[in-house]
């Protein structure tokens, strides 16, 4: 029997990346609600489908500048992100487990809040592979 499913919550994504060319740090945290939609069908045989799609249509946070000049004070840029992503995957059923093999996609963009300009464009597309083991 297909079942589907309404998940909601928060997402926080951190990141850091050094850049010793420049001798800079940037870092952020972005944090913002949630809501997953999954729709999981049996096939025929010891098969099934699923579907998923989830989104965070606001994230609010800042990335930070960090000098390692020891002279150029620390900068901090208010963000305003969006990200969704989208898989579909086809799995086999086991006694006790499940295994997908299915495609990801991902989008995610920012923004920086006092000036509207791009702050960080992430998308990308690929292959997945997943075990799930059911405790009972």
């Amino acid at each position: 029997m297909p079942r589907l499913s309404v998940g909601f919550g928060e997402t926080v994504i951190n990141q850091r990346t050094p850049l010793p060319n420049i001798g800079q740090v940037v870092s952020s945290r972005l944090a913002g609600f949630r809501i997953a939609l999954r729709y999981h069908v049996p096939l025929r045989g010891a098969r099934v489908f699923e579907a998923n799609l989830g989104t965070a249509p606001t994230l609010w946070g800042a990335d930070r500048y960090v000098y390692g000049d020891g002279v150029t004070p620390t900068v901090t840029k208010d963000e305003q992100a969006a990200e969704i992503d989208a898989s579909v995957a086809m799995g086999l059923v086991r006694k006790e487990s499940e295994i997908l093999f299915g495609v990801r996609a991902l989008n995610f963009s920012a923004k920086f809040t006092a000036t509207g300009l791009a702050g960080d464009r992430n998308a990308g597309v690929g292959v997945f592979v997943e075990w799930r083991r059911f405790v009972r």
